[in-house]
């Protein structure tokens, strides 16, 4: 179990409010971090 909402939770609490668009990208290299190894995924949630 995690503490943060999924990416569905997130979208459904937006999409009350202002159109959503959702971006995956993946992380090509490694950058640091929790979570930002190669092989993860960013995901950008876009209000327009």
């Amino acid at each position: 179990m995690t503490s943060a909402p999924s990416i569905e939770a997130l979208v459904k609490m937006a999409s009350r409010h202002k159109k959503v668009r959702v971006e995956e990208k993946p992380y090509r290299t490694s950058r640091g971090g929790k979570g930002s190894v190669a092989g993860s995924r960013e995901y950008l949630l876009i209000c327009e």
